[in-house]
């Protein structure tokens, strides 16, 4: 998203009215309707210096946010990125469930390991 509209979106969202007009020319305010939130459960505490905390609060205060709000609108979008470009490995139902059962079995007899251990005195283990 561009920052223009995330300005606008922002903007838009710190005022809890919106401006009507009718025929009559006159302004009216109604109230905006109001998305249902999901339930905050969980807590991220960060430790920053006093002229971070200054930093982030005051551009949080120029887009009309709190500091948390300030941080997740930045955050989330590029780990959403970051995620989505992790490289993914998509499997059949059978297929993982014989991964997770070679993964689960006991370790097979490997000699050449064992002869490369012993004749490696330098490896470190």
């Amino acid at each position: 998203m561009k920052k223009d509209q995330e300005t606008d979106q922002v903007a838009e969202a710190a005022i809890p009215y919106k401006v009507i007009e009718d025929d009559s020319s006159t302004l009216k305010t109604q109230p905006r309707a109001r998305k249902p939130r999901a339930r905050k459960e969980e807590v991220i505490t960060i430790r920053v210096t006093p002229e971070q905390k200054y930093l982030l609060t005051e551009a949080a205060r120029a887009r009309w946010m709190n500091v948390s709000q300030f941080i997740l609108s930045e955050l989330l979008p590029q780990a959403e990125e970051i995620v989505a470009a992790m490289p993914k490995i998509i499997v059949s139902k059978e297929e993982y469930d014989r991964l997770v059962q070679e993964l689960d079995a006991p370790p097979k007899e490997n000699e050449a390991l064992r002869r490369f251990l012993r004749e490696t005195p330098d490896f470190p283990a």
